[in-house]
């Protein structure tokens, strides 16, 4: 269940990264294409933050600058990147109008609802091996009763959290 929440977390900062404050984490997606194998964008450079509004790319070697700057026009994100030197891509990240934060929230609800989904899968998995625990006699079925109301709270918990999450994320 804590796996699906901190998935959540991480796939809401890139999508939140477009609407509130620029952050380097709205990258970490991006994959460049070097000698015919696709490898994260970190491998190749770091991404830091400009002026609130803009990101800094800067490549460990001026030979991979070429791929960068394509990998980061080929993303989904809709980047224009600018070389501002040898090693350095100076990356706009355009302010979100209302059509756009409207795409945005839901993807970030679509994003909230699979990791219920995973909570609730988790939950149904965790009744299973109960029943089976309780049927070969591992405890009694008082203890049995008793797991499975901590595992319902704690469903419930990570649920609340997840709705928290989406709550947070919408009013950015």
């Amino acid at each position: 269940m804590d796996e699906a929440v901190d998935k959540l977390r991480v796939g809401l900062k890139t999508v939140v990264g477009r609407v509130g404050r620029v952050s380097p984490d709205l990258l970490n997606g991006v994959k460049v294409e070097m000698d015919g194998q696709r490898r994260p964008l970190g491998e190749f450079a770091t991404v830091s933050v400009k002026d609130g509004k803009d990101l800094l790319v800067t490549v460990y070697d001026e030979a991979y600058l070429k791929a960068v700057s394509q990998a980061l026009y080929a993303s989904s994100l809709n980047l224009a990147p600018q070389a501002t030197s040898a090693t350095a891509l100076r990356v706009p990240v355009p302010r979100a109008d209302w059509d756009k934060r409207q795409q945005l929230v839901r993807q970030a609800s679509e994003l909230c609802e699979s990791a219920r989904v995973a909570v609730r899968s988790s939950r149904t998995k965790g009744q299973k091996d109960l029943k089976s625990d309780i049927d070969a006699k591992a405890f009694s079925k008082e203890e049995g009763r008793s797991e499975t109301k901590r595992l319902d709270t704690s469903t419930k918990k990570r649920t609340d959290e997840v709705d928290t999450i989406f709550e947070q994320a919408k009013k950015v």
